[in-house]
């Protein structure tokens, strides 16, 4: 059945609906519940027809969605507390709201797919069990328990899309040593969640076949996010990597305890680091990459370190240097990030040019390395922000390498 005779919305006339209804025979259909905040008495009837004629096909919903911008009035109490509902065919439910609220999802056993954003919900029903989606947003504190969620974990084997955002799972972990595998789960984002309840999940799930992971937490340093009790993701986080089409690797400003640049080799320089389509490094004042591996997924990869680095020049220039050599990998002879493509460097005080200048003769210029398979392909933007001043003779043997058009320069402090 076409979905323009299935799909119907409090924003249509009720002589619409009733046309979709007619259309439609006896077709499932999707719902979606606009509130409205404020409107004349002379239109309540009409809006109580619709509401009513709504409730009368309860039995026909597929989905509902219910899309709401204030507080809910005595019109919308009935779409709100849906638990006295029969609704036996419905499979997908989502509540949006940009006001706090509390509701009551229907009693039935075959919801697949819930989203709830500024939601309350009775967190310990039994609606919450055989998904396929969850995806929670927004809650504040009134988000489920830590238990209650791994109870939601833990009755739907066969989820495959979870989200996070920004909200609390109150409490603590009644059994910490409690280990959950989600075979089917495929996206899983967790962003601004707090900070022990992302180490608490990360250490007990388990997601094999995760093929899209999202991470994000501006206040959390990424080693509390992969310390050693969250090694077991690595290999997911490897596949994902190994199979994905475009990888964008950052490294920002942060507080996190790096390593060494010989870490930063030992991650690049192996084989499914080297066969990517990586094409974007951007480089801010860095000290090192050792979890390179774990910051970010599939698009991204963030590093951070909010504490500026007396020693930042020379760790750039370390990792300049990295990049200048080809190094051999199981025998044959590559170039670090052979798709790197564009090249972005964010650098204070930056007496050190003269590695830049290096990378790009070693690299791009005409006496490289013989014994290499393919010359890596020439830079299509290098952008240089910087508050010191490029010398002119560099600037010139870096615009013939790379030729006219391709070097941007920022002077002091600019973002992108």
């Amino acid at each position: 059945m076409p979905s323009l005779w299935t799909y119907v919305s409090t924003d249509q006339p009720s002589s619409a609906i009733k046309n979709v209804l007619s259309k439609s025979k006896d077709a499932l259909l999707d719902i979606v519940y606009y509130p409205i905040p404020w409107m004349p008495k002379s239109r309540w009837p009409a809006r109580m027809e619709v509401n009513d004629l709504f409730m009368t096909i309860a039995h026909r919903w597929r989905s509902f969605k219910y899309e709401g911008h204030s507080e809910p009035t005595m019109m919308d109490v009935a779409f709100v507390d849906l638990h006295h509902l029969t609704v036996p065919s419905l499979n997908s439910i989502s509540f949006y709201s940009s006001r706090e609220m509390s509701i009551k999802l229907p009693s039935t056993t075959r919801l697949r797919h819930i989203s709830l954003a500024m939601c309350s919900a009775p967190w310990d029903s039994g609606q919450f069990s055989g998904l396929k989606t969850l995806r929670l947003y927004d809650l504040g504190t009134r988000g489920p328990s830590i238990d209650q969620f791994i109870n939601f974990l833990r009755a739907s084997p066969g989820l495959v899309t979870l989200t996070l955002k920004n909200f609390e799972l109150q409490g603590a972990l009644s059994n910490p040593a409690e280990i959950i595998t989600l075979q089917s789960l495929e996206a899983f984002d967790m962003i601004y969640m707090t900070g022990h309840i992302i180490e608490d999940l990360l250490a007990n799930l388990r997601i094999p076949n995760c093929t899209k992971l999202l991470l994000k937490n501006d206040h959390l340093p990424d080693s509390k996010l992969f310390g050693s009790s969250m090694e077991h993701l690595f290999p997911t986080i490897r596949a994902i990597m190994a199979s994905c089409d475009y990888i964008n690797l950052r490294f920002e400003i942060t507080d996190v305890i790096i390593s060494s640049v010989k870490d930063f080799e030992e991650i690049l320089a192996v084989r499914w680091s080297t066969t990517l389509m990586l094409q974007d490094l951007p480089i801010d004042t860095c000290e090192g990459l050792r979890n390179l591996i774990g910051s970010c997924p599939t698009e991204k990869l963030t590093l951070q370190q909010r504490i500026p680095d007396a020693s930042a020049s020379k760790k750039l220039g370390q990792v300049l240097e990295f990049l200048s050599t080809p190094r051999d990998i199981d025998g044959i002879t590559q170039w670090p990030l052979p798709n790197l493509n564009i090249l972005k460097i964010v650098q204070d005080e930056w007496t050190e040019q003269k590695q830049l200048v290096n990378m790009l003769c070693n690299r791009y210029g005409d006496h490289k390395p013989r014994d290499t398979n393919e010359p890596p392909p020439k830079l299509w933007t290098l952008t240089i922000a910087t508050s010191s001043w490029i010398n002119s003779s560099n600037r010139k043997i870096m615009e013939d390498i790379l030729g006219q058009g391709v070097m941007r320069y920022i002077r002091k402090g600019a973002y992108w």
